[in-house]
């Protein structure tokens, strides 16, 4: 999960109960949205019906295929969460292999907006050894 600001954490509780949702069925759309860097979440939180997906544009699936109440609560929730990544200027940490050199103090860039959201790399790479590699449908 990401690290949040204060300010982060005042966003996440205002939208939780805006929408009605636990704070941290919000950060698991929020964390889903960070993975695809805003452009569609999938998530699975037993508030938010279980296993779903959205997509800009109207595509929402949820669990309960038929509540159209929660599609829509889901719907609201990842568009207003992908507007304001949208705007962030993000400040990420070093993950694992990654070398950063960024400061994580309480500077922030003239004239942009305050960063609220300190992100870790969501993808990781992993090697696999060449014998249990699948190539055109044949082991090697």
């Amino acid at each position: 999960m990401p690290r949040l600001t204060d300010q982060g954490l005042q966003k996440i509780n205002d939208l939780a109960q805006h929408y009605g949702v636990s704070a941290d069925a919000v950060m698991t759309l929020l964390q889903a949205l960070l993975n695809s860097k805003g452009t569609m979440a999938q998530f699975d939180h037993r508030e938010l019906g279980g296993a779903g997906q959205w997509m800009p544009g109207g595509m929402t699936m949820v669990g309960d295929m038929f509540n159209h109440g929660l599609k829509a609560k889901v719907d609201g929730l990842c568009s207003e969460l992908s507007q304001i990544l949208a705007g962030q200027p993000f400040v990420p940490f070093a993950a694992g292999f990654q070398s950063q050199s960024q400061s994580q103090g309480g500077s922030q860039q003239e004239g942009g907006p305050t960063p609220w959201i300190q992100v870790r790399s969501a993808y990781s790479y992993q090697r696999h050894p060449a014998e249990r590699r699948v190539n055109g449908g044949q082991r090697n």
